[in-house]
């Protein structure tokens, strides 16, 4: 079933009993729900009908008697069924589908697994919710799959039966015939990826997207030699919430691989990925052992929960050493008084300047006049000697020019406010947001 937990930390949990199933933490009453598979549930701070504050889009087995439905809560722990999901071409909606909100085209997006390419995701947009749940095959779109630099996992590789023996030996694992087990090896041992997951979540200026590639075994062997599948999760972003760059395809959080830790394998993200606290994203995702012990080794055992840490806006850095390195930006126009970087340098400087669009330097706004920055800070203002602030440029083209000397330049943003507030959005939220927009900065510390 779905459970509840709070923490004021984001660290410590606490269990506490609720009115559904007494003497429990259960979300859904046992009656009239199946066996939970996969789930996403989103806090919709913009919601209309304060009764639908809390979507979240379920998937229960058996499938022919559930399948995928759309729910909705006022406080996040009363939920109604709203509508149940569609058949596509036939066939019941996928056990991993999730949702989430693009703010940038205010739609509700239902992020569809399908068969495609072995596992990929398909594409349902809507402006309404639970309206958005049904609906017709000519209404999804093909979205996404494994691409060619999602390489299959040379350990997966060199599990592959190969000799007579280890081939009879799965055939009666699996029961099945030799040659059947020869024919499915390709599949079995992933030659060829799949995308398992692509969540994603507002952040900043782009949808953050983390998509999980399953690497194999694929769930028949998996189960015949008692091991949990291999996920890893790799990072992704949009502009739009449909077309999707994944520049690297290092992974962002990988399956350790080794038996007995709590991350062996089979990771998944939280839906909305990431909160923000402090100076720190938590990411949450979920491991699997392959190791409990009521279930013993078993595909699904050993189920866990864990959180990763991230300096906030470190996803990738510009870096530089000496003597001094140059960066400037397209012309941008801006609304707000003052620069504002995410920048560790404790043993360099930072210094900016502004210029113009023939990349003339626009007084007093030059690097000369720039009070260098030395230090490490995910939030510090840049100012110049003879100015107050950059009001005077605000709705103009205008290009910036960052001069870093030994550090690492991961953002930059002008904000109206001298809290230093992005208005940007927060991905999940976190201690001191009161909505989805970064409009506190320093004041919610």
């Amino acid at each position: 079933g779905t459970g509840y937990a709070t923490s004021k930390d984001g660290l410590k949990w606490e269990r506490p009993e609720l009115d559904i199933v007494k003497g429990t933490n259960r979300l859904l009453p046992v009656e009239g729900h199946g066996e939970r598979d996969g789930t996403a549930i989103w806090l919709d701070h913009n919601a209309a009908d304060p009764l639908q504050r809390f979507k979240m889009f379920l998937f229960e087995r058996p499938q022919e008697k559930f399948g995928g439905m759309a729910l909705t809560s006022p406080d996040g722990i009363h939920w109604t069924i709203q509508a149940k999901t569609s058949l596509i071409d036939g066939k019941p909606v996928g056990d991993s589908t999730t949702i989430f909100y693009n703010p940038f085209r205010k739609k509700w997006v239902y992020c569809i697994r399908t068969g495609m390419a072995g596992r990929g995701r398909s594409y349902r947009e809507c402006d309404d919710f639970v309206a958005g749940a049904t609906w017709e095959a000519k209404e999804v779109v093909p979205l996404a799959i494994a691409d060619e630099l999602d390489l299959p996992d040379p350990g997966v590789q060199a599990m592959k039966p190969k000799t007579p023996e280890e081939i009879q030996k799965m055939a009666t694992l699996m029961k099945k015939t030799p040659e059947e087990i020869i024919k499915r090896i390709p599949s079995d041992y992933m030659d060829r990826p799949h995308l398992y997951n692509l969540d994603a979540v507002p952040y900043e200026s782009i949808m953050l997207g983390i998509v999980g590639i399953l690497v194999g075994p694929n769930s028949s062997p998996a189960d015949a030699l008692k091991m949990p599948k291999l996920i890893d999760l790799k990072l992704a972003y949009s502009r739009d919430g449909f077309s999707w760059d994944r520049p690297d395809h290092t992974p962002f959080l990988a399956a350790t691989r080794k038996e007995g830790d709590w991350d062996r394998a089979y990771l998944h993200t939280a839906t909305s990925i990431c909160a923000i606290v402090e100076d720190r994203l938590y990411f949450y995702y979920g491991g699997w052992s392959g190791i409990s012990p009521k279930r013993g080794t078993d595909l699904y055992s050993g189920g866990a929960t864990g959180v990763a840490f991230l300096r906030r806006d470190g996803f990738v850095s510009l870096n530089a050493e000496e003597p001094v390195g140059s960066i400037t930006t397209r012309p941008v126009t801006f609304k707000g008084k003052y620069l504002f970087t995410n920048i560790n340098a404790p043993k360099g400087e930072l210094r900016v300047e502004v210029l113009d669009e023939n990349n003339a330097v626009i007084a007093p706004f030059s690097a000369e006049n720039c009070v260098p920055f030395t230090g490490d800070k995910t939030r510090t203002k840049i100012t110049w000697k003879d100015s107050a602030d950059l009001s005077a440029l605000s709705g103009k083209k205008v290009k910036f020019r960052f001069l870093l000397k030994n550090g690492e330049l991961y953002a930059f943003w002008v904000s109206p406010d001298l809290s230093g507030a992005s208005y940007g959005y927060v991905a999940a939220g976190g201690p001191g947001f009161v909505g989805p927009i970064d409009n506190v900065g320093g004041k919610r510390e």
